[in-house]
């Protein structure tokens, strides 16, 4: 966050006190390019938005590959689910934490729904491995 004091020189009262959000991040630097980048400061607030909607959709993209993944092969174990179940969680408090404040309250509400609805299943799945384990143990 950032902060600008106007005072008016002939009066030497503040005359306007200006608060702007700002948005940190490291870019990936292409290796064509010739200027590096080790950190980039935004204060418009819509190209916040922008940048920080593709940063989170890229990450929900990353979780959605790794869970279906898990889900398609038949060979899945319990750790591969609460792997996908820690991650499912971890997006979840990124979401809540950091990006909340940045993305409209719609997109926020559909992504927090299906973030949720993951773990929910992941959880029942989690379950239902485990029940197996038990009743398949005790039957042999």
């Amino acid at each position: 966050m950032t902060k600008y004091i106007l005072k008016d020189s002939k009066e030497k009262k503040i005359a306007k006190i200006v608060i702007n959000e700002s948005y940190n991040f490291n870019p990936k630097n292409n290796a064509l390019s010739k200027v590096k980048y080790k950190s980039v400061t935004i204060y418009d607030e819509s190209k916040i938005k922008i940048i920080i909607n593709k940063q989170f959709e890229s990450k929900y993209k990353k979780l959605m590959k790794l869970i279906k993944s898990v889900i398609d092969d038949e060979t899945s174990s319990e750790d591969s689910f609460m792997i996908c179940l820690n991650e499912t969680e971890k997006l979840r408090e990124v979401l809540e934490n950091r990006y909340q404040k940045y993305l409209k309250k719609e997109k926020y509400d559909k992504f927090l729904q299906e973030i949720i609805f993951l773990r929910d299943y992941l959880v029942n799945k989690v379950y239902e491995i485990d029940v197996d384990k038990v009743v398949g143990g005790k039957l042999r």
